[in-house]
């Protein structure tokens, strides 16, 4: 597989070094354009926050896109792009991959009030995660029992009707 100049960018950042054989080198490399790029971002987030007394740049810029208020500064309008950006690469981070974050910057941007995201095997508020687990076990009940005839009403039904039949209601006596 060849390397691209978007991986070398990024095995650069973590303290790669390129001689003949990859090799780590524990001191970080000297500033490239990511690095001053970043640190300008940084910095201008940290502006931010003195400024509006927090980092919810999307919040001022649905303000701000409204025409109720203009940005202090006009560079602050590139700061959602940051956050993004941010937030991606502490996924990256997480996982080990190479990325423009260190256990630094990710402390910095954290004690600055950067919520991240959180992992997809976390269940996330309001996210149906807790009704998805309920219906799961509930089919997989339903799928240990299928094949059984029971009698209901006059009429044969699966073991596997029932059950849908009864998730259905769940979900209905939910909405209610």
């Amino acid at each position: 597989k060849e390397l691209t100049d978007e991986r070398m960018k990024r095995l650069n950042a973590i303290g790669f070094t390129f001689n003949g054989e990859v090799e780590m080198n524990n001191a970080r490399p000297q500033k490239d354009e990511e690095d001053v790029q970043f640190d300008h971002l940084y910095n201008l987030l940290v502006d931010f926050k003195e400024t509006y007394g927090h980092v919810q740049v999307s919040k001022m810029m649905k303000i701000w896109h409204h025409g109720d208020e203009e940005p202090t500064r006009k560079e602050y309008k590139r700061l959602p792009f940051f956050i993004a950006r941010v937030r991606n690469e502490h996924e990256y981070f997480l996982e080990g991959k190479p990325c423009v974050l260190d256990s630094e910057r990710v402390q910095k941007l954290t004690d600055l009030g950067i919520k991240w995201k959180r992992p997809a095997s976390e269940s996330r508020k309001g996210s149906g995660a807790k009704r998805q687990k309920r219906e799961k076990a509930a089919q997989e009940d339903c799928d240990n029992r299928n094949g059984e005839n029971v009698e209901d009403d006059e009429e044969i039904l699966t073991a596997r009707d029932r059950c849908i039949g009864s998730t259905a209601a769940n979900n209905y006596n939910m909405m209610e």
